[in-house]
Protein backbone atom coordinates (compact mmCIF):
# COMPACT_ATOMS: atom_id res chain seq x y z
CA UNK A 1 0.00 0.00 0.00
CA UNK A 2 1.17 3.47 -0.50
CA UNK A 3 0.89 6.63 1.56
CA UNK A 4 0.91 9.20 -1.20
CA UNK A 5 1.48 8.81 -5.65
CA UNK A 6 5.45 8.46 -6.39
CA UNK A 7 5.88 6.86 -3.06
CA UNK A 8 8.97 4.49 -4.08
CA UNK A 9 8.80 0.96 -2.95
CA UNK A 10 11.87 -0.64 -1.40
CA UNK A 11 11.83 -4.50 -1.58
CA UNK A 12 12.49 -7.64 -2.88
CA UNK A 13 11.09 -7.03 -6.00
CA UNK A 14 13.08 -3.64 -6.65
CA UNK A 15 15.07 -2.94 -9.47
CA UNK A 16 18.20 -2.75 -7.20
CA UNK A 17 20.34 -0.96 -9.92
CA UNK A 18 18.06 1.62 -11.01
CA UNK A 19 18.41 2.28 -6.76
CA UNK A 20 22.12 2.59 -6.53
CA UNK A 21 21.63 5.07 -10.29
CA UNK A 22 19.11 7.05 -8.30
CA UNK A 23 21.41 6.96 -5.50
CA UNK A 24 24.58 8.17 -7.30
CA UNK A 25 22.89 10.64 -9.59
CA UNK A 26 22.95 12.65 -5.97
CA UNK A 27 26.56 12.82 -5.83
CA UNK A 28 27.95 13.03 -2.62
CA UNK A 29 24.42 14.52 -1.40
CA UNK A 30 23.27 12.48 2.12
CA UNK A 31 19.95 10.21 0.27
CA UNK A 32 18.00 9.14 3.60
CA UNK A 33 15.00 6.95 3.12
CA UNK A 34 12.12 7.00 5.52
CA UNK A 35 9.92 4.14 5.54
CA UNK A 36 6.30 3.65 6.41
CA UNK A 37 3.64 2.21 6.36
CA UNK A 38 -0.15 3.86 5.11
CA UNK A 39 -2.46 2.12 7.10
CA UNK A 40 -5.42 3.96 6.86
CA UNK A 41 -3.77 6.90 5.21
CA UNK A 42 -3.88 4.93 2.08
CA UNK A 43 -5.69 7.11 -0.46
CA UNK A 44 -8.27 5.34 -2.70
CA UNK A 45 -5.95 6.85 -5.92
CA UNK A 46 -2.99 4.95 -4.83
CA UNK A 47 -4.92 1.51 -3.52
CA UNK A 48 -7.42 -0.61 -5.18
CA UNK A 49 -7.40 -3.05 -1.75
CA UNK A 50 -8.85 -2.02 1.40
CA UNK A 51 -5.80 -0.72 3.67
CA UNK A 52 -5.52 -2.20 7.06
CA UNK A 53 -4.70 -0.11 10.50
CA UNK A 54 -4.67 -1.12 14.21
CA UNK A 55 -8.06 0.11 14.51
CA UNK A 56 -11.08 0.23 11.78
CA UNK A 57 -12.13 3.75 12.33
CA UNK A 58 -11.59 5.90 8.66
CA UNK A 59 -9.25 8.74 8.27
CA UNK A 60 -11.28 11.82 7.99
CA UNK A 61 -9.21 14.82 7.28
CA UNK A 62 -10.49 18.16 8.32
CA UNK A 63 -11.93 20.70 6.00
CA UNK A 64 -12.03 18.12 3.50
CA UNK A 65 -15.27 17.39 1.53
CA UNK A 66 -15.57 14.19 0.04
CA UNK A 67 -13.11 11.95 2.33
CA UNK A 68 -10.68 9.97 0.05
CA UNK A 69 -10.08 6.86 2.20
CA UNK A 70 -11.41 4.10 2.61
CA UNK A 71 -12.63 2.40 5.96
CA UNK A 72 -9.75 0.04 6.80
CA UNK A 73 -9.89 -3.68 8.38
CA UNK A 74 -8.34 -4.43 11.40
CA UNK A 75 -4.49 -5.53 11.24
CA UNK A 76 -4.08 -9.53 12.29
CA UNK A 77 -0.73 -10.36 13.93
CA UNK A 78 0.42 -12.31 11.30
CA UNK A 79 0.47 -9.19 9.00
CA UNK A 80 2.12 -7.11 11.55
CA UNK A 81 4.60 -9.81 11.84
CA UNK A 82 5.15 -9.52 7.97
CA UNK A 83 5.23 -6.02 8.15
CA UNK A 84 8.14 -6.41 10.59
CA UNK A 85 9.61 -8.38 8.69
CA UNK A 86 8.88 -6.68 5.47
CA UNK A 87 10.59 -3.01 7.28
CA UNK A 88 14.08 -5.34 8.15
CA UNK A 89 14.39 -6.09 4.28
CA UNK A 90 13.64 -2.45 3.39
CA UNK A 91 16.25 -1.46 5.97
CA UNK A 92 19.10 -4.00 4.92
CA UNK A 93 18.10 -2.94 1.43
CA UNK A 94 18.70 0.80 1.52
CA UNK A 95 22.19 1.21 2.47
CA UNK A 96 22.89 -1.38 0.33
CA UNK A 97 22.29 1.36 -2.79
CA UNK A 98 23.95 3.98 -1.26
CA UNK A 99 20.68 4.85 0.91
CA UNK A 100 20.83 6.06 3.95
CA UNK A 101 17.84 7.23 7.01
Amino acid sequence: ALEAPRNVVLDQTTNKKRMRAWAQACGDQLVLVQLSHPGRQSPLANSWNKPFAPCSKVLKLSGVGVQLHRTPRVVTAKEISEIITMFGISTRLAPAAGLFG
